[in-house]
């Protein structure tokens, strides 16, 4: 369920700064909301409704439903995996010329994956999510990740949106999730350059890359298939594997995030401002006034003929100064 008290977008009357002071994920519980214990709290930026599914849903879209219908990829992947559980003629370990149950099951995943791959590039539902876990240091993990997706490079490698699960009254120990999401979970290029972001920029290592089908189909560490639940993980897509990670990870410095956020952040304010000025008739660079248009002036000299008590005020030195400016305010701009 989306809340608009806990759902950001640059159209918000709050600031970026100003929402993640208000709604901390660490304060802000899923009692908050008498409808569902479904809460997400959320960043988007995308301006779409569709960037990314809101509402928790177990239905799947009729195309892609006949697809996996017709190619029974999970619930024969199910039936397999179990029946090599039950087969005790598999062995343990391998012998010479027998495969071992742990190889065996690894080759029906394997094989389920890129079953499910197919169907999701067939209907177009690639899309997905880098997941993290926080705990005690979710605040800070999410107001990193906010900010970035709101004017840094986050934002700058295509991130529109994310999402965190608020604190857990009713399991307590579960912990708050983040999930950061973009356009093709099986795009290996754009995956890495996320998390070349999360590591380096923001200090931030997830445990990986799960598509929104499997999250549809109901595909969790509890499914009775033992079915990898990520696409990716970290060590996958960056190469060089764990170190390589991690040295990225070393890379992260606070004091230039700071640095980054505070630089765009007034960069930001400063585009607000603009846009505030250009509305009413100022200059951007300067303040100075811009002149009116020409209709305008007309209409507001013929008001000031019908009015006798218009007061004009003397002109100044410096309007006086303007008058020989072809980009000079008008008398009225000057009142």
């Amino acid at each position: 369920m989306v809340t608009e008290t806990y759902y950001w977008t640059p159209q918000s009357d709050l600031s970026i700064d100003e929402y993640l002071k208000k709604c901390k994920p660490s304060v802000v519980t899923n009692a908050d909301t008498a409808v569902s214990i479904d809460l997400w709290m959320l960043v988007d930026i995308s301006g779409s409704t569709s960037a990314f599914p809101r509402k928790k849903t177990r239905v799947v879209p009729a195309a892609m439903h006949s697809r996996l219908l017709k190619r029974r990829a999970l619930s024969d992947m199910t039936k397999r995996y179990l029946a090599v559980e039950a087969n005790d003629e598999i062995p343990v370990r391998a012998k010479k010329g027998v495969k071992s149950k742990k190889a065996v099951r690894d080759e029906i995943h394997v094989e389920a994956a890129e079953a499910i791959k197919g169907i999701a590039q067939e209907t177009k539902y690639v899309h997905g999510k880098w997941v993290l876990f926080a705990n005690e240091n979710v605040d800070s993990a999410w107001g990193k990740i906010a900010r970035s997706i709101a004017f840094g490079p986050l934002k700058d490698v295509g991130v529109t949106a994310a999402k965190v699960a608020p604190k857990n009254l009713y399991e307590p120990d579960r912990g708050h999730v983040i999930c950061i999401y973009f356009k093709d979970v099986y795009d290996k290029d754009l995956a890495r350059r996320i998390l070349v972001v999360l590591l380096k920029d923001h200090g931030l290592n997830p445990t990986g890359v799960k598509s929104d089908l499997y999250t549809l189909l109901d595909l969790d560490s509890q499914h009775p298939s033992k079915i990898r639940t990520t696409v990716w993980r970290p060590n996958e897509v960056i190469d060089g594997g764990a170190a390589a990670v991690k040295a990225l990870q070393d890379e992260y410095s606070p004091s230039k995030e700071a640095a980054r956020n505070k630089k765009a952040a007034a960069a930001a304010a400063a585009g607000d401002l603009d846009k505030d000025t250009a509305a009413d008739g100022t200059d951007d660079s300067n303040g100075e006034i811009k002149p009116e248009s020409e209709a305008k002036v007309g209409e507001k000299r013929q008001n000031a003929d019908e009015n006798e008590k218009v007061v004009k005020r003397p002109k100044t030195a410096a309007t006086k100064y303007k008058e020989n400016d072809m980009f000079a305010a008008s008398d009225s701009e000057d009142e």
